[in-house]
């Protein structure tokens, strides 16, 4: 079936090949099982243009207060400090690695806790 909803996949984002790493999640349905080879597709394909145009737009529809700056960075901090944690061994690394200082990672890291 995975081989199956990749073609498929593959066909409706125009490519040849099946992304480098597959997202399969095989705990539920078939439907759950296409969506998620569905999206390795689409996070193979999409750019940093895309990233940003989406990011931007979701700013745009959610900007609200006088405090949007600070409501809203966690959508740029929290996924910085998750993807930091998994490629870096320590705090010490990730904060050299994202040039901050070590108390300034650790604040980051408990305001962003529950999102990493």
């Amino acid at each position: 079936m995975a081989k199956f909803f990749s073609k498929e996949a593959a066909s409706i984002f125009g490519k040849d090949s099946t992304p480098s790493k597959l997202i399969i999640n095989t705990k539920s349905n078939a439907h759950s099982l296409r969506k998620s080879i569905y999206f390795s597709h689409l996070f193979e394909s999409i750019g940093e243009n895309e990233i940003m145009m989406l990011m931007e737009k979701y700013i745009l529809d959610n900007m609200e207060g006088m405090n949007s700056y600070k409501d809203l960075i966690y959508l740029f901090e929290a996924p910085l400090l998750k993807a930091s944690s998994k490629k870096h061994k320590s705090q010490v690394q990730m904060a050299k690695h994202l040039g901050l200082n070590r108390i300034t990672l650790r604040k980051k890291l408990e305001i962003h806790k529950e999102l990493i």
